[in-house]
């Protein structure tokens, strides 16, 4: 994943109200995205059964055309087909903001 060579730093701290604990990514300036740093909190139903009661991650700000969870695709019109224009398609693809992103 080309994101994580800028990876600088990851800090875990315990949170006691809700229970749980926070993972924060420390990032180097990069191409991708503007954040410097990107937070990822678990809630935990209680502190003696580990089950996840909800995940919060940090909305990720990417700059224009380099946000690596989307592929682009770009197909060309069918000939004989009145649209000349190339048709633009959006997917997700499972990669860093599936860490980010609530379960």
């Amino acid at each position: 994943e080309p994101v994580l060579k800028y990876l600088k730093d990851i800090k875990w701290s315990r949170i006691d109200d809700p229970k749980g604990f926070k993972l924060e990514f420390f990032i180097d300036t990069n191409p991708f995205f503007k954040n410097s740093v990107l937070t990822k909190s678990y809630h935990m139903v209680d502190e003696d059964d580990p089950i996840l009661e909800k995940a919060i991650g940090t909305e990720i700000e990417w700059y224009p055309g380099k946000n690596v969870t989307q592929k682009i695709l770009k197909k060309k019109p069918k000939k004989g087909s009145k649209n000349t224009k190339p048709i633009t398609q959006k997917l997700k693809s499972a990669r860093a903001s599936s860490t980010f992103s609530a379960p």
